[in-house]
């Protein structure tokens, strides 16, 4: 199949969006600004749209600058990192007219009527003392398991039946995270008993797969928000596996020149997968295993998150660094004294044994730590 140039640029197993807005100094969205990768036209560019917004295609996994362009603006660039296969979002950037800006920037209002975060404080605020907490209800290690029992979870609101299949060992399982409209969330608190009278306004945004949601609350005691996630991206699309919410909390206050912002990260569980899909239950022997995040789902309703809960480690199966030759009459023997010419495909047989395509050889290590050539292929070398 032909594919041009601009989808040839990208690599798909490391694909990001960069998703934001663009302003004008008073807070209002620009349609028609350039956004292009800086100085790489392969990428392509696109133009903001209605209230500023855009949305980029990049490669992750680097750092990425940005361009954004239009006449009569002065041009900007912004560089930031974009990890692989996710939506980032920019902070806004703020076009100007004037071809020198001061030094000196007044917090600027943002769309949604919240300061920059990253305007500088220009004097301590020492009223300041409120350190927010938050509770992520995703738990992986105490949710599910336990076939053959109803259970509920209190932490995350879960309730888990299990029925036994008579005449078997199998139990048919089913979780209310599975039904629709059960959503993730985080517990927030952000006040301690004691806050300061200058306190007035608590401001809370959260950004997830590309989303952005912002409350404004008024300043109590004790206080406390609760924010629910329905599981999908700012697209709409479904989330699998694990998602990274930031957290920023802004407090205002009266005797204070601008919002002081604690920022924090946390984790909120996505949509499982459905395994049996029988009528919304599953068989508790059927597993799932997504590759992309590393999440094992088994039926019986736990998870194991390989990615998160276990150390990356690395065994040296077979191989000692050094060439066997092409026409290896001696080649069986054990694992780890076993050298190998360019192996080149991998497989695994049902007994737990490897399968090796080493160049004109198709090897097997067994479990037991012996190897030995299952196919030799002949090889023919044209001048």
């Amino acid at each position: 199949m032909y594919h041009s140039e601009f989808w040839n640029s990208f690599a798909p197993g490391r694909v990001s969006v960069v998703r934001g807005q663009v302003l004008s100094p008073q807070g209002l969205g620009i349609i028609g600004i350039r956004v292009s990768v800086d100085r790489d036209s392969r990428f392509g560019f696109t133009l903001t749209r209605a209230g500023g917004w855009f949305d980029v295609m990049v490669n992750g996994g680097e750092a990425v600058t940005l361009q954004f362009q239009r006449s009569p603006f002065k041009p900007q660039t912004k560089t930031l990192y974009v990890p692989w296969n996710q939506i980032v979002s920019l902070s806004p950037i703020i076009m100007t007219l004037n071809e020198e800006m001061d030094s000196y920037k007044e917090p600027t209002l943002d769309s949604n009527g919240l300061f920059e975060q990253n305007s500088y404080n220009i004097t301590p605020c020492i009223d300041h003392k409120e350190n927010p907490q938050i509770v992520s209800t995703w738990l992986p290690e105490k949710i599910g398991g336990m076939p053959g029992k109803s259970v509920i979870f209190a932490e995350t609101q879960l309730l888990q039946e299990s029925i036994g299949i008579p005449g078997s060992n199998l139990n048919l399982i089913y979780r209310s995270s599975w039904a629709t409209g059960y959503y993730s969330y985080l517990i927030i608190h952000l006040t301690q008993s004691d806050i300061s009278p200058q306190l007035k306004v608590v401001h809370i945004s959260v950004e997830i797969e590309g989303s952005i949601y912002n409350h404004k609350l008024e300043a109590d005691p004790n206080l406390k928000y609760t924010f629910t996630w329905d599981k999908r991206n700012v697209y709409k699309q479904k989330v699998y596996g694990i998602a990274n919410a930031k957290v920023s909390i802004g407090y205002e206050y009266k005797s204070c020149n601008q919002i002081i912002w604690e920022v924090q990260m946390a984790v909120l569980q996505g949509f499982d997968v459905d395994i049996s899909d029988i009528g919304g239950w599953s068989l508790d022997v059927h597993h799932h295993y997504n590759f992309h995040e590393g999440i094992l789902q088994k039926g019986d309703g736990s998870i194991l998150y390989f990615k998160h809960q276990y150390p990356h480690t690395l065994h040296v199966v077979t191989g000692t660094g050094m060439q066997r030759p092409l026409n290896c009459k001696d080649c069986n023997g054990l694992t780890k004294d076993t050298r190998l010419l360019l192996p080149i495909a991998l497989a695994c047989g049902p007994d737990g044994s490897l399968y090796v395509g080493d160049f004109n050889l198709i090897r097997k290590l067994t479990p037991e730590g012996s190897v030995f050539t299952v196919l030799q292929l002949r090889c023919v070398f044209r001048k």
